[in-house]
């Protein structure tokens, strides 16, 4: 199937945003990946610094997405990669082709009594420290490629929404491309534009 990016990018954000339940827009995140890639379940899960474990939030297969709240024991190995590193500088994703071999992807695994081939990961992050991650998961005999990796690695970038058609014609220049701290009468502060803010990203 031909992958158009800027769609990928489009509807993947909608399905993630249109729904406050998490478990809802999981779900239907998972369906729509399932598309393009051998995507059979998802989990959303959170870095726990105090209890040195790892949160999973929301589950979701094809059939239907389950908002839990469960704590994986971890083992030390795995506590002293996640939590007691100097600079824990994970990439933004992640595939691993051989779950069975990684300690953190195999105890995870096992928690959930679940069984993969492989797993792509894409890491949540923000002011630059990463705090969980989305785990995609393949039922055994299938894998994710590279060109896997891209489509998700998208979601990484900023999605800046416009209405252009609510924007006043004098303020149109200030919005799309910024303006600096006294630039106009009763400027305080320097604003970025809705250009600079989707960098790398899409505007829509």
């Amino acid at each position: 199937m031909k992958v158009y990016v800027n769609e990928f990018f489009k509807h993947s954000v909608l399905f993630i945003c249109r729904n406050l339940n998490i478990e809802i827009s999981l779900h239907q995140c998972l369906n729509y990946f399932n598309k393009f890639m051998p995507a059979d379940k998802v989990f959303l899960q959170l870095y726990n610094k105090g209890f040195e474990s790892m949160r999973t939030i929301a589950v979701a297969a094809l059939d239907k997405g389950t908002k839990v709240d469960l704590l994986t024991p971890l083992s030390d190995q795995v506590k002293k990669s996640l939590f007691h590193a100097d600079n824990l500088d994970l990439p933004d994703t992640i595939i691993i082709n051989d779950p069975g071999k990684y300690p953190m992807s195999r105890e995870m695994l096992k928690f959930h009594n679940f069984q993969s081939s492989s797993l792509l990961l894409l890491n949540l992050s923000s002011a630059g420290e990463s705090f969980g991650s989305l785990v995609i998961a393949a039922d055994i005999g299938e894998k994710f490629t590279d060109e896997h990796r891209c489509l998700i690695s998208l979601l990484k970038d900023p999605f800046v929404s416009l209405n252009c058609g609510a924007i006043p014609e004098t303020l149109i220049d200030s919005e799309l491309f910024g303006h600096e701290k006294g630039a106009f009468t009763g400027v305080l502060m320097k604003k970025k534009g809705r250009f600079e803010r989707a960098n790398k990203g899409r505007k829509w």
